[in-house]
């Protein structure tokens, strides 16, 4: 048999990376497949946690409703989550993980102003509407926070005072009134305080009032945030006027 010139090595080299890799394929597919499975699957859990939670409260929610409204089985609830305090961790974390992501991409665009950049950040919470999960788990933080604050601690230090930390950097630099500027380093949550008192408002009034929470909060910011106005053009004094020049009244 004659040697392999190169151009037979190439050609034999390719066709055993060809089987090798349709015997990989599969191993892979069944792999991605099994991936993909398992994060619908934590989706679908995380979604019927939300509704539990949201119609039940943490406390008469029951791991076993979950599970039939997630269609999973309880022992497969427990390989995501082992207890219910995690579950709740896991549904506001699912909720406010992407919008606190969506903030630090804003917060490091320069060609926006503070204002804008503010407007942008919280938009998501104007326009979702009352029923959207990052709505409804602003709700669940206050009302079951008030009632088991050891719920919530996890995601105070994860990212409720990363967050704080970084606005009090970004805004108290740029206050234009000394007034503003002490206010924003001794209570930072003022940045969107208002904001907050509104969504709470507009989604316990739903059925009896509507809120215009972007207006309210641009009138918030306008007030923190004041446009810069012209300086005034000076009065002219008539004691200044050349002699002998008559009255033009």
């Amino acid at each position: 048999m004659p040697p392999l010139t190169p151009t037979r090595r190439l050609v034999g080299r390719n066709e055993v990376m060809k089987h090798v890799k349709i015997r990989q394929n599969p191993v892979s597919s069944a792999a991605g497949g099994r991936r993909e499975k398992g994060e619908a699957r934590r989706a679908a859990i995380l979604d019927a946690a939300l509704e539990e939670f949201s119609g039940k409260g943490f406390v008469m929610a029951r791991m076993e409703d979950i599970a039939r409204r997630a269609r999973v089985s309880k022992g497969s609830l427990y390989l995501y989550f082992p207890n219910k305090k995690a579950l709740f961790e896991g549904v506001i974390e699912a909720a406010f993980a992407p919008f606190f992501a969506r903030k630090q991409a804003i917060l490091q665009d320069a060609s926006l102003d503070p204002r804008e950049k503010l407007l942008r950040m919280y938009e998501p919470l104007i326009s979702g509407g009352p029923r959207s999960a990052l709505r409804r788990c602003v709700c669940l933080t206050f009302s079951e926070g008030l009632h088991n604050p050891e719920l919530m601690g996890g995601f105070y230090e994860r990212f409720l005072a990363p967050n704080t930390a970084r606005l009090r950097e970004e805004f108290l630099p740029v206050a234009r009134t000394v007034n503003v500027r002490d206010a924003l380093d001794r209570f930072p949550l003022l940045l969107m305080a208002p904001l907050l008192f509104g969504v709470l408002r507009a989604d316990i009034f739903a059925n009896l009032e509507s809120q215009d929470l972007m207006g309210l909060f641009r009138a918030h910011l306008d007030i923190l945030f004041p446009a810069r106005t012209p300086d005034p053009v000076p009065a002219p004094n008539p004691a200044s006027d050349p002699p002998g020049q008559p009255d033009q009244a």
